[in-house]
C-alpha cells in the first residue's frame, strides 16, 4: 500500500508556545513507520535517504561500467551485426544514461516536485504504459524462444551463435530488444518521482534499473546468445508477470483485490535469481568455452540481487502484515 499523503488540519495557533508544539506535532507527521524502519512521507523532502541511495547507486554504475569496458572488452571482440545498430556503437551513451537516472530520481526529480502535487494525471498514462511493457515483454520471449529456448539449446553449455541463420538472428533480435527493454523499464521510477511515492525508491530499485542498461549491454553487444540469455528468458517471464500486476495496481485501489498474489510474485523474482545463479555457475565446474568473463558478471550480479530480494521478502512478508 502507498503511504497516505494528508497531513490532518491543525488549527490556528494562538500564542508561541502552541506554535512550537504544533511544529513538534507536524514534524512527527512527517515520517511514517514502514515495516520497522523510519520512511519519509510522500510530501517531505526525502533528501537524506535518496541521497544516501543516489551515492550508492552511483557507485555501482561506474564499477559495472568499469567491469563492462576493462574486463569484457578486453577478454572479446564485439558483434559485428550490431556495428550500425542504435545505442551499439559506443557505452558512453549508455552510462550516460545511467548515470543521469540516477540523479533524476534521487536528486534532480524530487527537487523539482517539492512543493508540488502528485500528477495524479498520470493513473492512465501508467495503465498504458505497463499494458505495453507487457505486450513488449512478450514479443521478447517469443524472440528468444524461437532463437534457441525451445529444445535447441543446452541447459549446460551454450555458445553463442554469431552467424546470420535464422535461429541466430531471432536471438540477436531477442538479446537487443531485452537490452532496450532496460531502457523502457527507467520510465517506472519516474513515475515514482512526479507521484511523489518516494518509498518505492529504494535502494534495490534504483540500484537494479541503473545498472541493468550497463549490464546488459556489454553482454549483448559482446555476447548475443547462447548461455549468457537464460537469464534473459527467465526475466522477461518475470517482467511479463510484474507488469500486469503493476497495470492492474495503477487502474486504482478498488482492483486491489485481484493483487493477493503480489508475494508470490517475489518468490518468483528470488527463484529466478537461484536458478541463474546455478546455472552460471556451472560453467566453473564443465569443460565449456562461454567466456567466464561473462558468466561471472551475471551470476555476481545476480547473486547481489538475490541479497536486496531476500531481505525485502523477509521484511515485507515474515512479520505478518502482509500476508
Amino acid at each position: 500500500m502507498f503511504l497516505s499523503n494528508q497531513i490532518p488540519t491543525l488549527s490556528q495557533p494562538k500564542d508561541k508556545d502552541e506554535i512550537k508544539s504544533l511544529d513538534q506535532n507536524k514534524s512527527a507527521l512527517l515520517y511514517t513507520i514502514n515495516n520497522g524502519k523510519t520512511t519519509l512521507n510522500q510530501n517531505t523532502s526525502p533528501k537524506n535517504e535518496l541521497y544516501e541511495t543516489g551515492l550508492i547507486s552511483m557507485f555501482m554504475v561506474f564499477l559495472m561500467y568499469y567491469y563492462g569496458n576493462s574486463i569484457v572488452a578486453s577478454a572479446l571482440s564485439p558483434d559485428a551485426r550490431q556495428d550500425d545498430w542504435v545505442t551499439m556503437s559506443s557505452p558512453e551513451a549508455i552510462l550516460v544514461i545511467s548515470v543521469t537516472y540516477v540523479l533524476f530520481v534521487t536528486w534532480l526529480g524530487p527537487q523539482y516536485m517539492q512543493g508540488k502535487e502528485p500528477l495524479k494525471w498520470l493513473k492512465n498514462v501508467m495503465v498504458v504504459f505497463n499494458i505495453l511493457q507487457v505486450i513488449f515483454y512478450g514479443y521478447i520471449f517469443y524472440l528468444l524462444i524461437a532463437g534457441g529456448w525451445n529444445g535447441t539449446y543446452s541447459l549446460k553449455c551454450q555458445t553463442c551463435d554469431y552467424s546470420n541463420s535464422t535461429d541466430a538472428i531471432n536471438m540477436l533480435h531477442g538479446a537487443y530488444w531485452y537490452f532496450i527493454s532496460k531502457l523502457t523499464d527507467l520510465i517506472d521510477t519516474l513515475f515514482f518521482v512526479l507521484n511523489k511515492k518516494y518509498q518505492n525508491i529504494s535502494l534495490l530499485h534504483v540500484i537494479h534499473h541503473a545498472i541493468m542498461p550497463i549490464n546488459t549491454y556489454f553482454v549483448i553487444r559482446y555476447m548475443p546468445g547462447g548461455h549468457s540469455t537464460f537469464m534473459a528468458l527467465l526475466n522477461t517471464l518475470v517482467h511479463i508477470v510484474m507488469y500486469t500486476y503493476y497495470g492492474v495496481s495503477a487502474m486504482g485501489p478498488q482492483y486491489r483485490k485481484y493483487l493477493w498474489w503480489k508475494k508470490y510474485l517475489t518468490k518468483m523474482q528470488i527463484t529466478q535469481f537461484v536458478l541463474v545463479i546455478i546455472h552460471e555457475s556451472q560453467i566453473a565446474f564443465i569443460d565449456c568455452k562461454v567466456p567466464s568473463a561473462i558468466a561471472l558478471w551475471i551470476g555476481s550480479s545476480t547473486a547481489m540481487f538475490l541479497i536486496f530480494f531476500l531481505d525485502f521478502y523477509m521484511k515485507a512478508y515474515k512479520n505478518g502484515k502482509n500476508k
